[in-house]
């Protein structure tokens, strides 16, 4: 799938062959631009912490109050994802990974701090 995603976006149709796809710079330019194109297409936001924007990127307490907002997280809307996740991995019993319950557990207990 990325492959087909880079071919859609301009690059050359070999590497979906290649042993060891490569694309140079001065196609991957091209390529990176078609990229952000469609996911802005898609609805995407793309956010950098460039200083692009004047009086915003220069002005630091501007820019901290921004991050912050940038940076909220719902954590009950995380806790609801988490017991409904938890809820759907139950269904697999004893064949779930161990690993993926305990990733699990560790999430809601970062939550339960927040």
């Amino acid at each position: 799938m990325v492959l087909e995603t880079l071919v859609e976006c301009g690059a050359p149709n070999r590497i979906l062959s290649e042993a060891k796809p490569h694309l140079g710079t001065d196609i991957l330019h091209s390529v990176l631009i078609n990229i952000r194109r469609k996911l802005a297409a898609a609805g995407v936001q793309i956010r950098s912490q460039s200083p692009i924007l004047k009086n915003i990127n220069d002005n630091a307490d501007l820019w901290a109050e921004n991050w912050k907002e940038l940076m909220k997280v719902d954590t009950e809307a995380f806790k609801k994802t988490c017991a409904d996740a938890e809820a759907y991995l139950a269904k697999f019993g004893e064949k779930l990974p161990i690993k993926m319950t305990e990733e699990l557990k560790a999430l809601k207990d970062r939550l339960s701090k927040v």
